[in-house]
């Protein structure tokens, strides 16, 4: 009975204690339970949100997706200069009426 009890207590301490260690739920790094927030606040795996479509990416990646990937990100049309959503590009290229020579 003591030896059970002592098991019960200590599988409910581990479960709420401050200095346990954790994983990171994205990158596998393990922290102490209480500085976990704080790992995570800084998590390059972390998804955030990509302020311009709403897609998840990871935190380290999102300059690149919004620089190159996002189709809602603006653009500049190389042929007259208008920004519109990278998903719109092509369709524009199509129709566009160049006001400056095609690089």
């Amino acid at each position: 009975p003591e030896r059970m009890a002592r098991e019960v207590l200590t599988g409910t301490h581990t479960a709420v204690c401050p200095a346990w260690p954790v994983s990171c739920a994205d990158c596998g790094v393990e922290c102490p339970r209480s500085e976990l927030g704080v790992h995570r606040s800084g998590c390059p795996l972390v998804p955030v949100e990509c302020k311009q479509c709403k897609a998840l990416v990871p935190r380290s990646a999102i300059a690149s997706h919004v620089n190159t990937d996002c189709p809602a990100a603006a653009v500049a049309c190389s042929g007259c200069g208008q920004h519109l959503p990278r998903a719109e590009l092509e369709a524009h290229r199509s129709a566009c009426t160049p006001t400056t020579p095609n690089p």
